[in-house]
């Protein structure tokens, strides 16, 4: 096993890198772009219509990327954007028929792939991967924050 920290990290990013991969090539194999699979994604895991701007502020992408996403698949007639009825131009995204048949072939059995796999942990394995790594993450951030604000 790893010892030093150095090591460690290049376990965790060689393991992180593995998880986006698995994804990426999910996204490919289903014929898909993969931003416009997490698009999709992100609705079915909400079960309810979504906005751009929670897919950037929850999911990490950038306005531009998200934005690029949501107009293809209103055009591939997969999602709907209607006005929030908010002061803001905000939009609500919501799968057509069409976007729920796509999901039930391609977004949920990646769904159910992912709680099968969790399933194999305990319930406080679960937890306690889920507290470490949001740690991690958070101490990341603070960490990289005084050069990212240069």
């Amino acid at each position: 096993m790893a010892k030093t920290v150095g090591e460690q990290m290049a376990i965790i990013n060689s393991l992180h890198k593995r998880h986006e991969t698995i994804y990426r090539n999910y996204a490919t194999k289903m014929g898909f772009a993969e931003m416009s699979f997490w698009v999709l994604y992100a609705i079915c895991s909400y079960k309810r219509p979504i906005t751009q701007y929670e897919l950037v502020r929850d999911w990490g992408y950038s306005k531009q990327t998200v934005n690029s996403a949501t107009m293809k698949l209103i055009e591939e007639g997969y999602i709907t954007s209607t006005d929030a009825g908010t002061k803001r131009r905000k939009k609500m995204l919501e799968l057509t028929e069409a976007g729920e048949k796509f999901a039930e072939a391609v977004v949920y059995p990646m769904i159910f792939a992912e709680r099968a796999s969790l399933n194999f942990l305990s319930v406080e394995e679960r937890e306690f991967f889920i507290d470490v790594y949001s740690k991690q993450m958070d101490f990341l951030e603070r960490a990289i924050a005084p050069v990212m604000n240069k």
